[in-house]
Parts: C-alpha cells; sequence; structure tokens
C-alpha cells in the first residue's frame, strides 16, 4: 500500500477517499493478529506519508510544452479539505505512527472534526472507538487529555457517545483504565469521570 500511494498525486482525487478508506478498513483487520516488527515500521512510514501528504517532484525539462508537467503534484490526506478523507487519514496516523507530536496534531484535527455533526457520524461509521482507546495506556500518559477530549467532543450536544461506547468498547474503556489507573482515588481515574458520568446519564432510561 506504501508503493500505491506514492501515485496517487497522479490519481483522480475522486479516488482518494476510497484508496484510504481500504487502506483504513485494512489496518483494523490487522487488529488481531501480531504485526512483525519489519511490518510495524512499513505501517509507520504509511502513517508518515499519510500526515504529511505526497508530492511528486517534477520532471527536470524546461521546455514550454512541458512546462505544466515540470510543476510537483500533490496528494493531501490529513491536511485535506475533504472531511472524510481527513478524518480516516486521521484515524490511520493515530493507528499507525509513534512520534508523540504528529500524535497530538492528529487528536487535535480529530477534536475539530467531532465538533460537527458529520464528523460524529463518521467517527462511528468507522468504528474509531477502539483506535481511541488504543492510546489510554500507561506509556501513552501524555495523551490522555487528548483521548478524554475526543471522547468528551461526542457527548457535545449529541448522545452519540452512548452508541459509540456500547457498540464499540465499554469494557475495553473500562479495562484500560483501570490498568492505567487501579487506584479510583488517583488524579487520572478522576479526569475520565466526565466521561463516565455523560456516558451512565445519557444511558439511563
Amino acid at each position: 500500500m506504501t508503493e500505491q500511494l506514492q501515485w496517487m498525486p497522479f490519481v483522480n482525487t475522486k479516488l482518494h477517499e476510497p484508496f484510504v478508506k481500504f487502506i483504513y478498513w485494512s489496518l483494523r483487520q490487522l487488529d488481531a493478529g501480531a504485526q512483525h516488527s519489519t511490518m510495524t515500521s512499513t505501517l509507520r512510514r504509511l502513517g508518515e506519508d499519510i500526515f504529511k501528504g505526497v508530492v511528486t517532484k517534477g520532471i527536470q525539462d524546461s521546455s514550454p510544452q512541458h512546462s505544466m508537467e515540470n510543476k510537483p503534484k500533490t496528494a493531501a490526506f490529513f491536511k485535506s479539505s475533504n472531511l472524510p478523507l481527513r478524518l480516516l487519514s486521521t484515524l490511520i496516523v493515530l493507528k499507525t505512527v509513534t512520534q508523540a507530536d504528529y500524535l497530538a496534531q492528529a487528536f487535535d484535527s480529530l477534536c475539530l472534526d467531532l465538533k460537527t455533526e458529520e464528523g460524529k457520524t463518521l467517527f462511528l461509521e468507522y468504528q474509531a472507538v477502539p483506535v481511541i482507546l488504543s492510546h489510554l495506556r500507561i506509556s501513552s500518559k501524555g495523551l490522555l487529555s487528548n483521548v478524554i477530549d475526543s471522547l468528551l467532543q461526542m457527548t457535545v450536544e449529541s448522545n452519540k457517545i452512548v452508541t459509540s461506547l456500547s457498540l464499540h468498547g465499554l469494557d475495553s474503556f473500562w479495562r484500560r483504565l483501570s490498568q492505567i489507573s487501579p487506584d479510583r482515588n488517583s488524579g487520572i481515574f478522576h479526569t475520565f469521570l466526565p466521561v463516565l458520568s455523560t456516558f451512565f446519564v445519557l444511558s439511563s432510561p
């Protein structure tokens, strides 16, 4: 997939979204299996390309008839103005990249997109809760506030967080929270209380 991604600047932009969606769901299929270190490295490069976008160098030809061909071609994914493509790209970055500043920017982008009803709907469609919860671990304490913000954003003027956690991860959410904060009086546990309280309030009859 990494090689095909390099050709995207030459492909009709209408095909970018279905291709990135294919990448996303392929990555989700890999969730259940063990990943070899080589694959992990490849996926990280894939995520970085999705984050940065793909730019091709122009042909080194100064003749007038090739002036248009000389211009670099680009394909934007994470920075695309197309919401479905951008959100898919954001989730891919969150699944594949380990660089902290990239992850922080991806969470910032996600929170902005979740301010829209379309973003919330797409979040559910892409079954994205497990992707977010994967960062709910001791080694990612620096991103805990980002995880909280993303989940809380799903509660703003919406009960979609109920559907999200009920269908795709309440058990996982509780299990991961217990792992990073076995003491329910700890500061970490209390930072997640707004998410838990909102869930129980909205899900009560």
